[in-house]
């Protein structure tokens, strides 16, 4: 293949673009960014499904509730409901994250559930349906922090 010698310019700066300093920067900054999200998949990973296991009460309110762990799926029972009559179908752990479908009084959520600690969760609606109901509205970009009580293993 023969080139153009007035092409000859392009294909010098092309060449010249790739710099095996630049090239050597690039690689380490993706190996960087592949160790730190490996580092961070791994922190998700760090919490078992016996961490999950036991008795949970939302901070401030006498709400609480048994989480039945069994590998990476989960039960909810209610202990102290509250007077609130509500479902919530198998829920489901990765890592420090876990999910469960909640229903009550025609609201059906997603819920998603972060351990900060063994000892402490935050709880946070994904979805609300109907996002016309008032129990949606009120829990739209709410929270609620839960604390495990002790011995409740």
């Amino acid at each position: 293949m023969e080139i153009d010698m007035q092409q000859r310019p392009f294909f010098d700066k092309c060449l010249s673009a790739v710099n095996p300093r630049r090239t050597w920067l690039a690689i380490g900054t993706l190996g960087c960014l592949w160790l730190l999200s490996a580092l961070a998949q791994a922190a998700d990973d760090s919490y078992s499904g016996d961490v999950w296991h036991g008795q949970w009460l939302a901070e401030g309110t006498l709400f609480s509730l048994e989480l039945q762990a069994s590998g990476d799926r989960f039960q909810l029972l209610p202990r102290t409901p509250a007077g609130l009559q509500w479902q919530a179908s198998e829920g489901r752990i990765n890592g420090n994250s876990a999910t469960v479908d909640v229903h009550y009084q025609g609201v059906s959520a997603t819920v998603l559930v972060q351990l900060q600690s063994p000892l402490s969760a935050i709880v946070r609606p994904m979805s609300c349906q109907p996002d016309y109901h008032v129990i949606c509205t009120l829990v739209s970009n709410q929270q609620a922090r839960f604390i495990k009580l002790e011995g409740s293993d």
